[in-house]
């Protein structure tokens, strides 16, 4: 059994898409962390045959913590609200994979502001260039997630980066799962449309986890490079340019 943890704060209409993208998987434990106030969600969530918490948290660090309390899968992967599992194999099989390594990942669909949907492979890069997986695919062993401990609270968006840095200096080792995207993923989430919070956080992340050498350095700073540019175009009026290299990077 994997354990799904899916946060929402006051969006019934995402939640509702992404609890019904898991509906009837016999391989999947539903665990949703609700800290809203909206009633139309909290009386859904009242006969929701899954685990649930509605309550005010801390932020999505808080959240997902209360989550991963509760997960008794032998693998936890996170789907936040407006996110959808669009191969529905995909628990059974990371189940099985988990038999070997610690943790899997996949590509996703990224439904982008600009383009629309496009399908996106994980950078496998060093951390200083960026995520190097889909935090969104990646259903990591129950076994690791203890060794990593629970999300820093003081992180607000770059939690997840700030747990995959945690996870590599641990050794954990993953599987790429390419036959096919696994996740279709909001492109409005907080990370996208907060690009300048989120890049500071994960340079305080490797600062914090001493992982910050030459090539995380250099690396980085082509991250802040290349969102100064979509930026100067985004004040220009070219969003269409962004969108055109977007396709051409991810063709």
């Amino acid at each position: 059994m994997i354990s799904v943890v899916t946060i929402t704060y006051n969006n019934y209409e995402e939640l509702i898409e992404t609890l019904d993208s898991i509906k009837g998987l016999t391989s999947v434990q539903s665990i949703v962390v609700n800290g809203g106030s909206c009633e139309k969600t909290r009386n859904f969530l009242s006969s929701y045959p899954g685990v649930v918490i509605s309550e005010k948290d801390h932020g999505i660090s808080d959240a997902f913590n209360k989550g991963l309390k509760l997960a008794e899968g032998t693998g936890v992967m996170f789907l936040n609200s407006g996110d959808r599992l669009i191969f529905r194999d995909y628990p059974a099989v990371a189940e099985e994979l988990l038999g070997k390594y610690d943790f899997i990942h996949s590509d996703i669909i990224f439904d982008d502001a600009i383009t629309g949907p496009i399908r996106m492979k994980p950078a496998l890069c060093s951390v200083g260039y960026g995520m190097p997986y889909f935090h969104q695919s990646m259903v990591i062993k129950s076994e690791w997630m203890r060794k990593a401990g629970l999300f820093d609270l003081n992180f607000k968006i770059a939690m997840d980066y700030d747990y995959v840095i945690r996870l590599q200096k641990l050794g954990a080792r993953g599987y790429y799962f390419n036959a096919a995207p696994t996740i279709h993923m909001d492109g409005q989430g907080i990370s996208a449309t907060q690009e300048n919070k989120s890049l500071a956080e994960c340079y305080t992340s490797m600062k914090k986890n001493d992982v910050l050498n030459l090539q995380n350095r250099a690396g980085f700073a082509l991250r802040k490079a290349r969102l100064s540019a979509r930026q100067t175009l985004t004040r220009l009026g070219l969003p269409s340019v962004i969108g055109w290299i977007k396709k051409i990077k991810h063709s």
